[in-house]
């Protein structure tokens, strides 16, 4: 029940204020289930985000990383629409790629758009555009940006060699990969390196390390940013949150090593 859900949700911010947080981060599936921030309640003094635009940030650094190590350089993209992927493609345009770019999401007009958007903005790569996962299969850098609660890439729909980049939270590649597919490799994405920041709480990952929409709510609050980030993250707030990482480098925000 979404009204279930979402009342949740507005129940853990009210505890956040209550504690003094001014800056509230949306973190895995929190982003999604309240339509990106934008079915949660105005509260004023309170500065939400989705965390999306570092993570769509830190994809792009990371496909910079794995590119040359996919030979036949064609990218392709799952969850294109969405928040952090529309972010991340639009980023793309100004970044040196292979010759072909694979646009996958569930629905065709907003994909049509994009794809266009991109073509127009980068005209030495092919882009093409599906609606169903298995578009992946040529594919030598897959990237995973969407936001299901399963498994979307398994063992029979990647070629031999295949480099997988999975952004997401709780993660859409099929363990089986690991045992059935010795060929693939599978990189955990949108981590930055923290070390010089002590988490305390238990969040899944080994110390010195966090996931970007974390990092995000960390860079606003250091930064005392008060414009709020919610709904489809933007190119200007992706940049914004890359400088911000640069001023607090002595602190971390950095891409993780695989």
């Amino acid at each position: 029940d979404r009204r279930w859900v979402v009342g949740r949700i507005e129940a853990a911010i009210d505890r956040a204020e209550e504690a003094g947080a001014s800056i509230v981060g949306l973190g895995a599936l929190t982003a999604p289930a309240t339509g990106a921030g934008r079915l949660l309640r105005d509260r004023p003094g309170i500065t939400l985000t989705t965390g999306n635009a570092f993570t769509a940030y830190l994809t792009v650094e990371a496909i910079r990383r794995l590119l040359p190590a996919a030979p036949g350089g064609h990218i392709a993209i799952v969850g294109a629409t969405g928040s952090v992927g529309t972010c991340v493609v639009r980023l793309l345009a100004d970044e040196p790629l292979g010759t072909d770019l694979t646009l996958v999401a569930r629905r065709p007009k907003p994909l049509a758009a994009l794809a266009m958007d991109f073509a127009a903005a980068h005209t030495g790569v092919a882009v093409r555009t599906a609606d169903e996962i298995d578009a992946v299969r040529d594919a030598d850098l897959v990237v995973v940006l969407t936001s299901a609660t399963d498994a979307l890439i398994g063992p029979d729909q990647l070629k031999r060699g295949a480099i997988v980049l999975d952004d997401t939270q709780p993660r859409n590649t099929d363990p089986a990969l690991q045992r059935e597919r010795p060929d693939v490799l599978v990189i955990d994405g949108g981590i930055a390196a923290i070390p010089g920041i002590d988490v305390r709480g238990d969040i899944g990952l080994p110390r010195g390390l966090a996931y970007a929409c974390l990092c995000e709510t960390m860079l606003m609050a250091f930064d005392r940013q008060d414009a709020a980030a919610i709904g489809a993250a933007s190119v200007e707030h992706a940049l914004r949150m890359r400088d911000a990482a640069r001023r607090f480098r002595q602190l971390g925000f950095g891409l993780a090593d695989p």
